[in-house]
């Protein structure tokens, strides 16, 4: 056991887990061929499970089982994304291609306020009807659809120029759908029967979602795609990192406590019945808001300063909180701010799901790259990284089934939700990591 790197003192139960993790050839979280390999392996399994020839079904079980023939609009569009930004060895931009085209074909709609993209179609193109159908779309199912067109067209522009005018049009029905001009921020639903942005229930608010994924899923990468219009995607960026800052961080007295508030009421009051703050959340706004500062997005000296402290002090935070498991090096998937301590499912275990640590590499790889360490030291943040990564390459990837598993128990790293594909696990997230570690975020 001497090989057992985690310092906290570890419960009995998780010694065979940590072993079969930190015993053996160390995972370094910066070896390229082993990130390489991931993307792969990721892309194998929805080739040879989901692919029929036109496009991606998205509910796959641990084996490759579909459950449905649904097309789900965010699972597939990071299916263009993935096959399009994957290393070059593993890139497919011919099957990227062929799943845009269904994707513009069966998915895009338009109305009054212009493209609205569909939630979901079966393998021929067909929406659901009936007790399947809902009135209302959420703000990502309007993102992702562009952030896997934007791949696709900034992966070969002159192959793939005629979808330029298509990404203008729909991110600017985005924008314009979504945008509240009296409170500000993005709303969270957009309600196809009211024309407002109500779900079924009647209830609307705003997000973390609503205010970050966007930047995060397509607006970064079309403001280095279509530098012609670069100043207007700049200008959004800007007023939604000015509502995160304002509205999402959690302040007392003034100060950062390290938490988000995930979800507000229109008018950004306090929603006093969500005490969430997920970890994937507070790593990902950080690596969001330093590519805003490094990409010179955020122009004023006083804000790019204070965005440096606000990314320096989420990241110290969320590990002297106790944001990762100290068993397996994982972070907990989320956290009641109000206590502070990881929440925990139905059956009382903490729990992390693979895409929480694959943002976290992102935030404090970013971190170490640029020295915005905070109070943290550079040893600390590649212990963090290394933890991290063997995480997610001993207990996410399955080298049996192949694929990647969705949710794992974070004391113990037994699997907890064996599901390979549903509504918003696809490709995406592992290329982004590989894309954030050796390819256009690294820069």
């Amino acid at each position: 056991m001497a090989c057992i790197k985690w310092s906290t003192p570890l419960m009995i139960v998780s010694l065979v887990f940590v072993t079969r993790t930190a015993c053996g050839t160390p995972i370094k979280w910066n070896d390229q061929a082993k990130w390489e390999r991931a993307v792969k392996n990721v892309l194998d399994f929805f080739d040879d499970h989901a692919w029929d020839s036109h496009s991606y079904a998205s509910e796959l079980d641990e084996k490759g089982n579909l459950t449905s023939d649904v097309r789900q609009i965010v699972a597939l569009a990071r299916m263009i994304y993935a096959n399009a930004k994957a290393p070059k060895q593993h890139q497919n931009l011919h099957r990227a291609r062929q799943t845009a085209e269904f994707l513009l074909r069966n998915m895009l709609t338009k109305d009054e306020v212009g493209i609205l993209f569909r939630s979901s179609v079966n393998a021929k193109g067909e929406a659901p009807t009936g007790m399947d159908a809902r009135s209302y779309v959420f703000i990502f199912e309007q993102a992702y659809p562009i952030a896997g067109l934007v791949a696709l067209y900034s992966a070969d522009p002159k192959a793939n120029a005629d979808l330029l005018s298509t990404i203008r049009h729909a991110a600017e029905s985005f924008w314009n759908r979504f945008w509240d001009s009296t409170h500000g921020g993005l709303f969270y639903y957009y309600n196809l029967s009211k024309k407002d942005h109500s779900n079924d229930q009647g209830q609307v608010h705003k997000s973390y979602q609503s205010t970050i994924y966007p930047i995060s899923s397509f607006l970064l990468a079309l403001r280095n795609a279509d530098v012609e219009v670069r100043s207007r995607y700049d200008h959004w960026i800007n007023k939604l990192l000015d509502v995160a800052m304002a509205q999402l961080i959690e302040k007392e007295d003034g100060q950062m406590t390290g938490w988000l508030r995930e979800r507000t009421l229109p008018d950004f009051s306090i929603d006093p019945s969500y005490v969430m703050s997920e970890a994937g959340h507070i790593t990902q706004l950080s690596w969001v808001m330093g590519e805003a500062v490094k990409q010179q997005i955020v122009k004023e000296p006083a804000k790019r300063a204070l965005y440096r402290k606000t990314v320096e002090t989420l990241l110290t935070k969320f590990i002297r909180h106790g944001g990762i498991s100290p068993t397996l090096g994982c972070v907990y998937d989320a956290f009641d701010r109000t206590s502070g301590l990881p929440l925990r499912d139905d059956k009382g275990r903490t729990t992390t799901a693979w895409w929480s640590n694959l943002e976290a590499i992102i935030a404090y790889s970013f971190a170490l790259r640029h020295r915005w360490l905070g109070d943290l030291t550079t040893a600390e943040v590649e212990r963090t990284l290394d933890g991290l990564a063997n995480c997610y390459f001993s207990y996410f990837v399955d080298t049996k089934y192949g694929g990647e598993y969705f949710r794992i128990n974070a004391q113990t790293g037994a699997v907890v939700d064996s599901t390979k594909g549903n509504g918003g696990k696809s490709g995406y997230h592992i290329t982004e990591a590989y894309q954030a570690l050796f390819g256009s975020l690294a820069m």
